[in-house]
């Protein structure tokens, strides 16, 4: 079944991206209530970890950020309270939840919010994930809150049990993953930006 693929759920997800990037943004709004609605209320992929969470992704990706997404950061503080609680989740699944946090991040949750929810001070191995993830999305639309982590990432390396693991989230900051890639004309190198 392709929903039990990883390669071929990724690739579906990357069809109905592009097919969603040539929907006009006047349809946008409808797209995103449609799609809250079957990935929130029916799929529940804020109760337990569920594999919907890539397409639902890539469809949040090819959205208008100058859409309205009611209650942003609480979706955003849900997905947080998810990943913290659920250790046996799939790396397949958390990586969906992570790229969730980084759209979020990206297009629809304030800084001020962002500062509400996530705690850049909290050096447990998940909370940096989280906090490397969020910070992804702020990379990319160029906030200044991304310095923030990127200084505490940077105070980490010298910590002799942390280091190595801040090290490693790095990569994270700096790799050009599919939901931020050039459509649409506009240019989202990440590298550049660091």
């Amino acid at each position: 079944s392709i929903y039990l693929d990883n390669h071929n759920l990724t690739l579906l997800s990357t069809v109905l991206f592009f097919i969603n990037l040539k929907t006009s943004t006047k349809e946008h709004p409808q797209e995103l209530a449609k799609y809250l609605r079957l990935f929130c209320e029916n799929s529940k992929i804020l109760d337990s970890p569920k594999r919907s969470v890539v397409p639902f992704v890539k469809l949040l990706s090819s959205l208008d950020k100058g859409c309205d997404f009611p209650d942003a950061s609480t979706f955003l503080e849900k997905v947080v309270t998810l990943l913290k609680s659920n250790e046996n989740m799939s790396d397949f699944e958390r990586l969906g939840y992570f790229e969730l946090l980084s759209v979020l991040s990206n297009k629809w949750v304030s800084e001020r919010e962002l500062k509400e929810v996530v705690d850049f001070r909290d050096v447990t191995k998940i909370n940096l994930e989280i906090s490397a993830w969020v910070t992804k999305g702020l990379v990319v639309k160029n906030s200044p809150l991304a310095l923030t982590f990127v200084s505490s990432l940077m105070e980490l390396l010298d910590d002799t049990t942390m280091g190595v693991f801040a090290a490693k989230l790095f990569e994270i900051l700096v790799i050009d993953i599919p939901i931020f890639k050039k459509f649409k004309n506009i240019n989202w190198n990440n590298n550049v930006r660091l």
